[in-house]
């Protein structure tokens, strides 16, 4: 039997050549420039992302800081109207408590 497969495959003429777009090395290297070239796409793409990222946070940064100042200024002109306008709550709700104590004494 060993004899038979041997007879056979020395009949068979070797191929020893190869075309050279099927041989592995030729197609590893344009595997391989082809992650690379994706790999620098996805690469400059979130770059690019980022940095329009950053630059939308600075400019909400500076927007909040601009509007912060400018309510902070109106908050302080506001703050002792509404501590006056709170005091004469106070003192009606006050006014109403002693109304209430009144009625109840007067009514037991």
């Amino acid at each position: 039997m060993f004899t038979r497969q041997l007879a056979r495959s020395a009949a068979r003429p070797l191929r020893s050549t190869r075309l050279l777009s099927t041989t592995p090395s030729a197609r590893a290297d344009t595997l391989a420039s082809s992650v690379k070239e994706t790999a620098r796409a996805v690469d400059k793409a979130a770059g690019r992302t980022l940095a329009s990222g950053i630059e939308s946070a600075q400019s909400a940064t500076e927007s909040v800081k601009e509007a912060l100042g400018a309510g902070a200024s109106q908050a302080k002109d506001e703050v002792p109207k509404k501590v006056q306008e709170g005091k004469e709550k106070l003192s009606q709700a006050q006014r109403g408590a002693e109304r209430v104590k009144k009625g109840v004494e007067e009514g037991v």
